[in-house]
């Protein structure tokens, strides 16, 4: 791809193929077939002293959607892009989100929104059913139903179909993600998200396919409609950097400025921080660039204001 990718720090590709039988009680009795395929591949580039790396994943339902030079050369090109990256000095400026980054955003999120959390009072969304928790651009849905996604099933592992679960519709908590001990412990029904890796594991609640609907704008236009700001493609323990109890975070990061609409020069040595719904509400543009990984997808979107550390200088 480029005479400056130095190395290859990982390369894999996994393929499989799952049948999954199911017996129940209630009468269920039958078997379904699931498949899967992807890769991910990490290389550094180097220019003179400078070294940086970066790397690309994917995965999908059939062998005829993956594209293994597409995985190589997305890496590639992200390790190139941050040759030159250096720290920025602190400001709170707008903030621009990857897809890629906003899969992470919602897969933590989703973690609070599941009952056994709730229940268990581990969640920040206890008790906030109904209630404003983001942002009007912002609709967070699990679907289990989706056609050609990894996530998808005709039933959970305790035998309950599969549906669509609209969370966070236009910026309103509307439910939370529930199995059937959940359900009958909060007085409802399952929503079908109870995961079993296999008849050895008790499992638990989790997603099926989980994404943010997609909005009418293009992510040029959302990249257009800021003077200075920061475009984030890179995050390091992210899990770790959000504080449960709180939702407080202060996330190492890495990304590109945005000048005059523009990205441009490589930022690296930076933190994000702030507050997770104080983020979520200030959610202003989704573009209309829906991408998934895996399971998770997100579109690029834009968030009006975060704090930005860098050096300070």
């Amino acid at each position: 791809f480029s005479p400056k990718i130095a190395g290859s720090m990982m390369a894999i590709f996994q393929d499989g193929t799952s049948y999954n039988y199911i017996a129940n009680t209630n009468g269920v009795n039958g078997w379904y077939r699931q498949s899967g395929v992807g890769a991910a591949a990490e290389f550094t580039a180097a220019e003179g002293e400078q070294r940086e790396s970066g790397s690309y994943s994917n995965g999908y339902v059939k062998w005829a959607e993956f594209n293994p030079e597409e995985i190589g050369r997305k890496g590639a090109e992200n390790a190139l892009a941050m040759l030159g990256a250096k720290p920025v000095p602190s400001a709170e400026v707008p903030m621009v989100v990857s897809p890629e980054i906003g899969t992470q955003l919602w897969s933590f999120i989703a973690g609070m929104l599941s009952a056994d959390e709730v229940q268990k009072g581990r969640s920040l969304f206890a008790e906030k059913i109904g209630t404003e928790v983001a942002s009007k651009a912002f609709t967070l849905i699990d679907d289990g139903r989706l056609k050609g996604r990894t996530g998808t099933a005709p039933i959970d592992g305790e035998g309950v179909a599969t549906q669509t679960t609209p969370l966070i519709v236009d910026g309103v908590l509307k439910t939370y993600l529930h199995d059937c001990y959940t359900a009958k412990k909060g007085k409802t029904k399952s929503t079908g998200n109870h995961g079993r890796s296999g008849y050895g594991s008790a499992g638990g609640v989790g997603t099926t396919n989980l994404y943010l609907k997609p909005g009418d704008v293009a992510p040029e236009a959302i990249f257009a409609g800021i003077d200075r700001g920061f475009y984030l493609t890179v995050v390091l323990g992210l899990f770790a950097a959000i504080d449960s109890a709180s939702g407080d975070f202060s996330i190492p990061s890495a990304g590109f400025l945005i000048e005059k609409g523009k990205k441009t020069a490589p930022v690296r040595g930076v933190t994000i921080g702030g507050n997770l719904f104080e983020l979520m509400k200030a959610v202003d543009k989704v573009g209309n660039d829906l991408t998934w990984f895996q399971s998770l997808g997100s579109p690029t979107f834009s968030v009006a204001s975060v704090k930005l550390g860098g050096s300070g200088k």
